[in-house]
């Protein structure tokens, strides 16, 4: 009788485990843990940033680009989020990560409105010279998403993969959370580099 218990136990665990996920990589709640900052290079000939970021994100743009960007904490019945105000060329914010590793399943998921004129996206990007790893779309909508891409890489990663949020064109994009978690084995169709 005991062998038979085992192998339905065995099921339930993997089960737990891949609707669960693994270890977190990074999260973040774009409500807490930060601080506010301002930047400001139109003597330069640039753009400006004022606002609350969390904690381990940065700015990274208005010192190169021809852009303003705001952020606001909005509190809200159904969950507090951070505004993002963008007029010009664009905005891009980032957060380091620790070495991701080859052949292991990732999930990156974002709960995100990005309500500005032009698509958007969450991206693992390397360092110089700069290439994009994976891009987690993030189109343009009214209403709330909660949008998920999973992945691994059929190569090694680049050590210096950072996590970033690149919100291209102007308006308002609003955004819950960001994460980063290993998750159990992908079918193959879905492992890509």
């Amino acid at each position: 009788m005991k062998p038979q218990h085992i192998l339905p136990l065995g099921a339930v665990l993997l089960l737990s485990f891949s609707v669960i996920g693994g270890p977190v990589i990074s999260e973040t709640d774009f409500t807490r843990n930060g601080k506010v900052m301002n930047f400001d290079y139109r003597a330069k000939g640039f753009g400006t940033f004022h606002g609350f970021l969390p904690k381990n994100w940065h700015e990274n743009g208005a010192a190169w680009k021809k852009s303003d960007a705001t952020t606001k904490i909005v509190k809200d019945p159904s969950g507090d989020y951070l505004k993002f105000s963008v007029s010009g060329k664009g905005s891009q914010y980032f957060t380091p990560l620790p070495k991701l590793k080859k052949n292991c399943p990732y999930r990156l998921t974002a709960v995100i409105r990005n309500k500005g004129d032009k698509p958007g996206s969450v991206i693992l990007r390397a360092g110089k010279p700069y290439k994009v790893w994976q891009t987690l779309p993030v189109p343009v909508s009214q209403e709330w998403q909660t949008l998920t891409r999973t992945f691994q890489f059929t190569e090694e990663p680049d050590p210096t993969i950072t996590l970033f949020l690149l919100l291209n064109g102007n308006g308002e994009t609003d955004v819950r959370s960001i994460r980063l978690e290993e998750v159990g084995p992908l079918p193959p169709s879905s492992a890509k580099k």
